[in-house]
């Protein structure tokens, strides 16, 4: 991920993957700076500002502006009380109310960080871009492997 898709004073939200225990999860940030090859931000959990150092070599999330997306993580609902399961397997776990064409079209314009593997991500379980999917990511969810194009 480059530094360069930030810009101080603007809020991000970032879906992310823990590289402890390999949930997918979402982050809300605002930017203080760019120093040094790290961007330094306050993290808003409820209303609160924590100023944090984000390491750019790290990750690669998928990186929106603002904090508004049509769709939750499986892991947020589970912290938000209104689930009792989230998936710990690497990928970006997407669960919302739009069709999943209208998830790929929103990832496609709204996605600022190029970087970020498309193909990892799911949406109710379903491969978004499963022409970009490895074999690994459509036996997980059961995609036919005649449906994924490109593979």
């Amino acid at each position: 991920m480059k530094a360069s898709i930030f810009k101080p004073g603007e809020t991000y939200t970032l879906i992310r993957i823990s590289i402890h225990l390999a949930y997918s999860y979402s982050q809300c940030i605002e930017i203080q700076k760019i120093a040094n090859g790290m961007v330094v931000y306050k993290e808003i959990v409820n209303g609160v500002k924590r100023a944090q150092p984000i390491t750019l070599a790290i990750d690669n999330p998928l990186v929106f502006s603002g904090t508004q997306i049509p769709f939750r993580t499986d892991y947020d609902l589970v912290y938000a009380g209104k689930s009792n399961v989230f998936e710990g397997n690497g990928l970006f776990n997407l669960l919302g109310e739009l069709p999943i064409e209208e998830v790929r079209r929103f990832i496609e314009e709204y996605n600022l960080n190029t970087e970020a593997e498309l193909g990892d991500v799911i949406y109710k379980d379903v491969p978004v871009f499963p022409e970009l999917a490895d074999e690994a990511v459509l036996a997980l969810t059961g995609f036919p492997q005649a449906n994924a194009p490109g593979i």
